[in-house]
């Protein structure tokens, strides 16, 4: 009896360590909003930033930086005024939570605005 308790909280320990985490993290600025949601295995991540201006104007020249340069995108002109960008990586340390500073420049002349998402 004593084994069949021990190899239940055996496997039960393993199947935990291998379940997948979710972490949504969302940060506000006076002209934007922005979350990360992303599904984190033992050594992989599968996310999406989405970011949305909150207002009116057209939105040309944005260019998004995260993580101090570890994914840069620039769009020439949008027509809407959300986009998104994939974040992938399998044999990786995912992230843990932890807070992503994101900076955002646009339009002409250039504006910049930071976020943190939390």
């Amino acid at each position: 009896m004593k084994k069949l308790f021990f190899y239940l909280f055996i496997v039960t320990f393993v199947m935990a360590g291998c379940t997948n985490q979710t972490i949504m993290l969302s940060g506000e600025s006076n002209s934007w909003e922005g979350e990360y949601i992303a599904d984190n295995g033992p050594d992989s991540e599968n996310g999406e930033f989405t970011f949305h201006y909150k207002k009116e104007e057209e939105l040309k020249d944005l260019k998004i930086t995260i993580n101090e340069g570890e994914t840069v995108q620039t769009w020439a002109e949008l027509d809407n005024r959300t986009v998104t960008i994939s974040s992938q990586c399998s044999g990786c340390t995912p992230e843990t939570g932890e807070p992503i500073s994101v900076e955002i420049q646009w339009g002409s002349p250039q504006q910049t605005e930071k976020l943190i998402l939390e």
